[in-house]
């Protein structure tokens, strides 16, 4: 009994550090801002274009993990993770 509610402990908390790092399905724009949301609807990150055609994905802190060469003033479509 307790060595079952040990393995189920463990589990849950190794399936919550893997979703911590949720791959981001779409886009969500409001105004002229650009965010990144996984499938639940979440913003995981953001997008912003720093020079015509060169945007960089922003994870939640603020800090830069990626950049994207693309059409200027339009996002581009992103999926992979992003850390929170």
């Amino acid at each position: 009994m307790i060595r079952t509610a040990l393995a189920v402990l463990v589990l849950l908390i190794a399936a919550r550090a893997l979703a911590a790092d949720l791959p981001a399905v779409g886009t969500r724009t409001i105004g002229n801002q650009h965010y990144l949301v996984d499938r639940n609807g979440t913003t995981v990150g953001q997008l912003k274009e720093l020079s015509p055609g060169n945007w960089h994905i922003l994870d939640s802190r603020g800090m830069t993990v990626g950049t994207v060469t693309g059409s200027p003033g339009v996002p581009p479509v992103v999926i992979g993770p992003v850390r929170r």
